[in-house]
Formats: C-alpha cells, sequence, structure tokens
C-alpha cells in the first residue's frame, strides 16, 4: 500500500510558496465515474486555533489529511465541508482561501469574534486506472476566532456640553460623570452585525471637549479605565470626522455653540460629527401610505416642528414599518438608530426601520435633540357652542376615519358659534387656527351660518404640510 500524505502548515510565515489558493474544480469531470472505496481511507486532523487577528496570508491551513490507498493511485481533489453546510475549495496543501473561511463563519455565526468550533469534513477525490473514488473523513473540529475591535454593548458621551447647571452658572450635575452622561442610540441588533451608534445633543457653548464610555468600563466599575474610555488620538482634536482609539485616548473639542449628530462606526473605530440646522417638517413614509403606494416618500404625512427645535409633533395612520425623511426625498432619515427611547407598540424591526405592532391613527412626537419617539393612539371630535357638545369636550360629537382620502370627517347640524377639533374627547390635544392652517391651541373656528355641515379633517398631510380642514353645507 501507498500512503499519500498530505500535510498542512499553520498560518505563519512559514506558509509555502506553492499555496496560492489554485484549487482544482471540483465539479470538474474527472474521465471516469466515482466508485465505492475498497481498502482506502481518509484522516483528517485540525490545525491549531485559528485566530483571524493573526492571518495575513491570502489562504490559511485548515486541516492536515493522510490518504491510505494503494499503489498507483493519487488524489486529485480535495474539499471541505463546514458544519454540514457550507462547502469550501481546499488546496492541495489542506489549505482555504482566508477570505472564504472568514465569509463561512460570518454566515454560520455573525460576525462576533468569539472562538467557534467548526465541525469539518474532508471529502478526496481518488483516481486509479481510470477509475474515480471518493473519500470521507471522519470529523474534526476547528476552532476559529474572527478578527474584529472590541465593541462595547453601549456607549455613552461625556463632556462639557452635558453639564447641568443652577440659574446662577453653578454646575449640579458634571457632564463627565456616569450621573451626567448621555446614552447612544442602537438598533438593538449584536453590535457587530450593526457596530453604528448615533446621538443628537447640543453643545451649549463654544469650544466644549468630549470623550466616550463604553458600557464595559461602567460593568467593571472603571468609568476612566485604560484601554476603554474611546476618544481621539490628539487632544484638542476639531475634525468633524475621524479615527477612534480606546488607547490613552484623549478629548475632542467642538469648536462652537449648536446642535449636532455624532455618529459612531465602532467596526473600523470611526467617527463623524454633523452640526444640525432643523427643517420645518419632517415625513413619515411607511405601510400606512394608502393614496399611493406604499413608501412613497413624495406624498408621506409629514410631522411639524414650529420653533426649528427639533420636536416634531403632527398625526398619521401607523401600520408596521416606516422611518422619517428630512425632506420628500431619501437623501437624509431618521430611523430607529436615532431614538433612545420609544412608547408603547414601537419597536425596532431588525434594522433601521420602526414597526408600530399595533396598526392605528396616532399622535406622533419625535423628539431628535432628546432621542424620545412617543405614539399616542387618537380619535377626533369637534366640540364648542357650534355643536351640541358646547365646551365640554368628553361628549365632543365623533369624526369617522376615511382611509380612501385620509380625512376624518363628520356630517353635523351646527349652530352660529365657535369650535374647535379635539382628539380621545380631552382638550390635551386640540387643534384651532385658520381654514388652510391648524395648529395646537390655535384659534377658535367660527360658524358664520346654521345648518347641516360635512366636515373633513385633513390631519396627515398629505395633500399639504399643514393640518388643514374642508366645511361643505349640505342643506
Amino acid at each position: 500500500m501507498k500512503k499519500n500524505i498530505i500535510y498542512s502548515l499553520f498560518f505563519t510565515a512559514l506558509v509555502l510558496s506553492g499555496c496560492k489558493g489554485d484549487y482544482d474544480d471540483w465539479a470538474a469531470p474527472q474521465g471516469f465515474d466515482a466508485e465505492e472505496p475498497v481498502d482506502m481511507s481518509l484522516t483528517a486532523t485540525s490545525v491549531s486555533s485559528i485566530n483571524m487577528a493573526d492571518v495575513e496570508s491570502e489562504t490559511i491551513a485548515l486541516f492536515s489529511a493522510t490518504a491510505d490507498i494503494p499503489s498507483g493511485a493519487e488524489v486529485t481533489a480535495y474539499k471541505a465541508m463546514i458544519d454540514g453546510t457550507k462547502e469550501l475549495a481546499v488546496d492541495m496543501n489542506g489549505h482555504v482561501n482566508t477570505a472564504e473561511l472568514t465569509n463561512t463563519v460570518v454566515a454560520l455565526y455573525g460576525k462576533r469574534p468569539v472562538e467557534r468550533a467548526l465541525s469539518v469534513v474532508v471529502y478526496a477525490n481518488v483516481k486509479k486506472e481510470g477509475h474515480g473514488f471518493l473519500l470521507k473523513s471522519d470529523p474534526v473540529a476547528v476552532n476559529v476566532t474572527l478578527a474584529a475591535p472590541d465593541i462595547s454593548d453601549a456607549y455613552y458621551l461625556v463632556g462639557d456640553m452635558l453639564d447641568i447647571k443652577d440659574t446662577d452658572g453653578n454646575t449640579i450635575t458634571s457632564g463627565w460623570s456616569a450621573d451626567g452622561m448621555k446614552a447612544f442610540n442602537h438598533s438593538g441588533q449584536d453590535v457587530y452585525e450593526d457596530p453604528v451608534f448615533t446621538l443628537v445633543f447640543t453643545a451649549t457653548a463654544d469650544n466644549q471637549y468630549w470623550k466616550i464610555i463604553p458600557k464595559s468600563n461602567i460593568d467593571t466599575d472603571d468609568f476612566w479605565a485604560n484601554p476603554g474610555v474611546v476618544g481621539v488620538e490628539t487632544d484638542g482634536d476639531t475634525s468633524p470626522d475621524g479615527t477612534l482609539t480606546n488607547k490613552d485616548a484623549k478629548a475632542g473639542l467642538i469648536l462652537k455653540a449648536g446642535m449636532y449628530k455624532m455618529t459612531l462606526n465602532m467596526m473600523d473605530y470611526t467617527y463623524t460629527i454633523q452640526e444640525l440646522s432643523f427643517e420645518e417638517f419632517i415625513y413619515i413614509p411607511g405601510n400606512h401610505q394608502s393614496i399611493t403606494a406604499s413608501w412613497a416618500v413624495e406624498n408621506a404625512p409629514a410631522l411639524r416642528s414650529p420653533g426649528y427645535d427639533g420636536v416634531y409633533t403632527g398625526f398619521s395612520y401607523l401600520n408596521e414599518n416606516f422611518k422619517f425623511t428630512k425632506a420628500r426625498n431619501w437623501d437624509a432619515e431618521y430611523n430607529w438608530n436615532d431614538f433612545t427611547t420609544v412608547s408603547d407598540g414601537l419597536i425596532n424591526d431588525e434594522g433601521t426601520n420602526i414597526n408600530m405592532t399595533v396598526p392605528g391613527f396616532y399622535y406622533i412626537e419625535a423628539n431628535l435633540p432628546d432621542g424620545k419617539l412617543t405614539a399616542s393612539a387618537v380619535s377626533w371630535g369637534i366640540v364648542g357652542p357650534a355643536t351640541s357638545a358646547a365646551w365640554d369636550a368628553t361628549v365632543a360629537p365623533d369624526m369617522i376615519w376615511n382611509p380612501a382620502d385620509e380625512s376624518w370627517s363628520i356630517t353635523a347640524e351646527l349652530n352660529v358659534g365657535e369650535l374647535k377639533f379635539v382628539a380621545n374627547k380631552d382638550w390635551g390635544i386640540n387643534l384651532g387656527g385658520t381654514k388652510d392652517d391648524l395648529s395646537q391651541d390655535g384659534e377658535n373656528l367660527k360658524i358664520d351660518e346654521a345648518g347641516t355641515y360635512t366636515i373633513k379633517l385633513y390631519t396627515t398631510r398629505c395633500a399639504s404640510d399643514k393640518i388643514y380642514y374642508t366645511i361643505e353645507k349640505v342643506q
């Protein structure tokens, strides 16, 4: 008997120059039909644990194999089956392509850099005198750890901008402490699948310094642990984007007062700081749109920020997935990652979308500076001396939701007098103002002639950015 022994080398500088990743095509015709092997066997031996952080070569040894075959036979190709589902090409030295091995581990287990025990079964094509044979080894365990930086489950901004002061300017709570820090927002996914963290904050004065505290420091009760604290490499770095470090981190510097959005990508340890100038409106594309196709941002309902301060309020029917856009296009979005706290019924839909689990019509408040998103179910009615309810909101006649044109409507006998729109038979949410521009706590509306009227209230602003109503006398 002749033993054809294939010895694999470890992933070091000892990788042979002949291991160039030139693999035989397993599916290529062999010129013969595979037969059951007779008096042949294949034994595979795993390599030492593989840490991808130490691998610099394009190929890496996965196993060494010994084929016990008769004289005149030869092994023509190898392949490896990982965990019974993923096939990898293998060269004649037992090496696999490093990138392909990484992709296989990611597909099976994700990107988190913990040791994974792969079950590897090796197959060998054997050729002898015009006949082909397929040999299979018993499974061997190969331990692989992916290369990735240390990513904490959460991060917190600390700095001058988070100081809380009394009316005399004395600091009550330091922005450099656990009591004053502010949490970055995150999707809630595994941080190695989604390494992006965001936070909107206000620099309360010029020349304010910042650093970032990982949750791991807090968990170990070592707030300023080094390595651990994240910052820039040069103290006082004013760059709006750059590289982060968690070893001897220095403080970054924001030069002028204003509102900013900081985005961290902890997989590549980078950051961006974007100065924000809030517009009057943001928009809500999503599954809820019915006049046009879902997610038609050009016709999406709007939320309004009268003070241009990033606190947006408004109304919309919500049904599962939605998000916010800064304009009626997809150039810039506010999504799940931009909110630290959300109200009941709102969840992350495993990505950037926000999901409303209970379909219905809602009053929405998106507070971007504080990272808060609330959605409260509402229904509408009319109240005032022009109605049967006078000013008693608890008995306000109900309006009906019309999904066809996204309006709330009522047909009722009205008196000469004033009226307003109220939500949920309560004065907490009420609309008044002018016919084409209603707002919270706006001026009373007037009915100049008694009669039967059909009133339609358009709160989702599909035809206009502003909330408005129509009124038609039917008799």
